[in-house]
């Protein structure tokens, strides 16, 4: 059982602006360009600020009817509630054509996508009491207690940033009404220049470093598919294919 103090409410926000343009340049060829920026919050708010109070050895009544004597109290900000916000703007640019020669059609492009991250999660920072029963509670006997700190000299959030970077191109063949074939190349460019504090502690139990980072990899990702259809309606169809993809 909790007492409403240590109800909390989830407000999440979310505003998405988007554009697309679309030009036919010739009946062969074609351009479309997007751009989209997303901002999205989650914010926690609590009726008020308090470390987490919980009493074990409660008597009362469950929610079955039952008459129990190890029940649970707990009233204060929820543990996981003491520092909790979420942030993330992200921006999206594409831009692709079409070129149409006769049973091919040649397609390429560039995409990036750019990623602004703001995370706090303090869980337990305001402290955490734990009492074995009421009468432990009356009598300020505490059986635990727990407060959580962040890293002095570093952010008390996790503030980041990453962008994915991809260039493609494919080749698209109607071979006849009743397969196509299709062939394409995609590389993809990672940059992430936040890096984790370093910990020597960690280095020295496990052997390896903790603030290596994805910044600088590239991969390049193949794949090749087809479509064919034994039937003139193409009410029956087969597909299939492989490549490599990020993600």
């Amino acid at each position: 059982t909790a007492l409403s103090s240590n109800f909390y409410a989830q407000i999440r926000t979310e505003k998405v602006y988007a554009g697309t343009l679309n030009s036919q340049w010739t009946p062969d060829f074609k351009t479309e360009f997007k751009y989209a920026k997303t901002s999205y919050e989650q914010l926690t708010t609590n009726p008020v600020v308090l470390p987490e109070v919980r009493i074990a050895g409660v008597s009362g009544v469950n929610s079955a009817g039952a008459n129990v004597t190890n029940g649970y109290l707990a009233w204060g900000m929820e543990q996981f509630r003491h520092g909790n916000i979420i942030r993330v703007n992200t921006q999206s640019y594409s831009g692709n054509a079409d070129y149409f020669w006769k049973n091919f059609t040649f397609s390429g492009g560039f995409d990036r996508e750019e990623n602004d991250y703001f995370n706090l999660f303090r869980a337990g920072s305001y402290g955490l009491f734990d009492f074995a029963n009421l009468g432990a509670f009356q009598a300020d006997t505490i059986t635990s207690f727990s407060r959580a700190f962040y890293v002095n000299g570093t952010p008390p959030a996790d503030v980041s940033k990453s962008a994915v970077t991809g260039l493609f191109g494919q080749a698209k063949w109607t071979v006849s009404n009743h397969l196509t074939l299709l062939a394409g190349l995609r590389y993809d460019m990672v940059a992430s220049g936040t890096r984790p504090p370093f910990n020597q502690l960690f280095l020295d139990r496990f052997g390896y470093r903790n603030d290596g980072t994805v910044d600088g990899t590239s991969t390049v990702s193949p794949r090749v598919s087809f479509n064919w259809t034994p039937t003139d309606d193409r009410s029956v169809q087969f597909r299939g294919g492989v490549g490599h993809f990020l993600g």
